[in-house]
């Protein structure tokens, strides 16, 4: 009689220790076979747009490098970085000191010569002064004009004068400062004629064509988006990053100013009846070393989740081109959980 609780004990703890096996069994069945909560979609219509990134920059259409044509010192600075300049105007002004001496010298020597053919040429009319004296006076009365024509462009060269019209975008001179001849004092800039430059990677070059759309976002300017066609493709690459540039003129009166930073789509192709999916619906599975990954999606049918290997176009980071053949009613997993698998059952959840 006294060892029958131990008895009852005893076979209580055999039954428990049974139970354990077959709740875990039960607990692994219900975890592996259980419906999984799912959300779906559908596939929709919508715009594909194809289209090549690169960054950009907005600079000027046209850029002229304005250079004294002698050496000197500058005594006179009229134009500063950002002024609006007028064809022919003098930006600065060289010492001309000599110039100014060497002018009136040929002047003077000019005169002589201009009064000798005049006086010789009187001769010649009497008969005094014979051809050959005149065409000596001749000669020397246009070497003399000559220089003195020289003497006066010189003098002319040392005031700096623009070309073009435009902004100046850069000056390297200071006042004071002694020059050579052709260094760079002024850089001018087509202010109101502007285009976008950007570095294309050397695998999407043969995409593009001249008159591409281009669209280009600057941060200066959020939510707006600038036009431009593409007007010129670089034929030869950069050696460094192996890109190919292309150039844009954009509209006059863009408010992009020279120098912007842009991110720019190049326009290859607008589908506007694609076959579109949320992104994070479509799954990437590497399928090896140097091989391309295996795509798929997770599609709902008879309520099981099956695997179906999909084809994509155009890849966004919100929705993408899917090229394999679905119908707007199929039922399409997003976001699914890991532990789905092929001919599991799914309960779909709003």
């Amino acid at each position: 009689m006294i060892k029958k609780p131990q008895t009852l004990k005893r076979r209580l703890i055999q039954m428990i220790l049974l139970l354990i096996p077959v709740a875990g069994g039960a607990w692994w069945l219900w975890h592996h076979y259980a419906p999984i909560a799912v959300q779906v979609v559908s596939p929709e219509r919508g715009l594909a747009v194809e289209a090549v990134y690169a960054t950009g920059l907005v600079e000027a259409q046209q850029t002229a490098k304005v250079s004294p044509v002698s050496g000197g010192q500058i005594v006179e600075l009229r134009a500063e970085i950002g002024d609006r300049v007028d064809p022919g105007q003098i930006l600065a002004v060289m010492n001309d000191r000599q110039a100014q001496q060497r002018l009136q010298e040929a002047q003077a020597v000019y005169n002589l010569a201009l009064q000798e053919e005049k006086r010789v040429q009187s001769l010649l009319a009497k008969g005094i002064a014979t051809p050959q004296v005149a065409e000596r006076a001749l000669s020397d009365r246009q070497q003399a004009q000559a220089n003195l024509q020289l003497q006066q462009n010189t003098l002319a060269d040392l005031k700096i004068t623009t070309p073009v019209a435009g902004l100046i975008s850069t000056r390297d001179v200071a006042l004071g400062q002694n020059v050579t001849a052709n260094s760079v004092l002024f850089t001018i800039v087509s202010g109101d004629q502007k285009r976008i430059i950007a570095d294309i990677d050397e695998r999407d070059i043969s995409k593009l064509a001249l008159n591409s759309r281009l669209l280009a976002k600057a941060e200066a300017y959020p939510g707006q988006v600038f036009e431009a066609a593409i007007s010129k493709i670089y034929q030869t690459a950069n050696n460094t990053n192996r890109t190919y540039r292309v150039e844009a003129n954009l509209p006059q009166g863009t408010p992009l100013l020279i120098g912007m930073t842009l991110d720019v789509n190049v326009i290859l192709e607008e589908r506007p009846s694609a076959l579109l999916l949320p992104t994070t619906a479509i799954h990437f599975e590497q399928a090896g070393v140097n091989q391309p990954p295996f795509i798929y999606i997770w599609q709902v049918k008879d309520g099981h989740a099956q695997r179906l290997p999909l084809k994509i176009g155009v890849q966004g980071l919100q929705k993408t081109e899917i090229i394999t053949p679905l119908n707007l009613t199929d039922q399409i997993i997003i976001s699914p959980s890991d532990q789905l698998r092929p001919g599991r059952a799914v309960d779909i959840i709003p």
